[in-house]
């Protein structure tokens, strides 16, 4: 399937924060049967030969500015959209795009953009937005700028020591803000810590081992083919530090220092108010996707 255009609900973002404000039972799902339909703007033929919106990642609404960011594989970059006007207004480039080129079959592991996320603070009236993006080749590649419409060219690109892509990632703003990333293709795979001085904008520096990071041992979950997914970054944490939770593997508490099993990591990050699910590893997915299934032996339902 190939897209043209984005399909954005205009009331997600307001139902978003509803929901994350109390903790009521979750509403039933709303069908918009009139989607807003946005124009993705193609890049040069010599980046995108289609013209298409076909090939794409995560998505992320920076809170700040009520943009939208998604990670456009199609046109090599990630596409910045207003969440007022409802429409493009730029585009960071500079990823390696679908990989390898058409009309080879696309690999996963390899293209970019992937992971994003952005910062965004503001200050004598003027906001300035750090966007961290990663790429297929291992590289973090970092954004700064107060105009989203012109983001310029990546500040810095940070490799990570692997061969596969950067994927999802976190942001804590503990320690002058530190950056968790999943190199989750690798073999196995590892978990990056970045620490920034800025309060989540430049500079930024790899603080693990490149090519190594942080591993989960078997013994607490870990799988050789990889598994590592979405972090979250838990602001309610008290009496320590705060902790950071990569979906399906397992949980850091501090810089460095791994915590609790792989039980505890995954019913952090999948349970949520009235969910009584319980799920278990895809072991045919290497990214860990989540679904519901048969309790694990001796798992706790949520």
């Amino acid at each position: 399937m190939t897209f043209k255009s984005l399909r954005i609900i205009p009331t997600l973002l307001a139902g978003v924060a509803a929901m994350a404000a109390t903790a009521a039972p979750a509403a039933a799902e709303v069908i918009n049967t009139n989607p807003t339909l946005v124009p993705v703007i193609p890049e040069s033929i010599l980046i995108n030969p289609t013209g298409k919106f076909s090939a794409f990642d995560i998505s992320f609404a920076d809170s700040v500015t009520g943009d939208i960011y998604i990670a456009d594989r199609s046109n090599a970059g990630v596409n910045i959209f207003s969440g007022s006007s409802l429409s493009q207004i730029g585009r960071a480039l500079g990823f390696v795009g679908v990989q390898p080129p058409p009309p080879a079959t696309p690999n996963n592991d390899i293209s970019g953009p992937d992971g994003v996320l952005t910062v965004s603070t503001t200050s004598g009236g003027v906001t300035t937005t750090t966007l961290y993006a990663g790429d297929g080749n291992s590289q973090l590649r970092v954004f700064q700028f107060t105009n989203p419409a012109n983001p310029g060219s990546a500040a810095t690109s940070i490799p990570t020591g692997g061969s596969t892509r950067v994927d999802e990632m976190a942001f804590s703003p503990a320690n002058g803000g530190v950056v968790l990333a999943a190199n989750n293709a690798e073999t196995p795979a590892f978990g990056n810590l970045f620490s920034t001085t800025g309060g989540g904008h430049l500079p930024v520096t790899l603080t693990t081992t490149p090519g190594v990071g942080i591993q989960v041992p078997a013994s607490q979950g870990g799988i050789a083919a990889g598994g590592m997914e979405q972090p979250a970054w838990n602001p309610l944490t008290t009496g320590g530090p705060r902790s950071g939770f990569l979906s399906r593997s397992w949980a850091l508490a501090g810089p460095l220092t791994q915590v609790g099993s792989p039980r505890s990591a995954l019913m952090a990050q999948c349970c949520k108010p009235r969910l009584s699910q319980t799920y278990r590893r895809a072991a045919s997915h290497r990214g860990g996707a989540r679904r519901p299934d048969s309790p694990l032996a001796g798992a706790a339902t949520c």
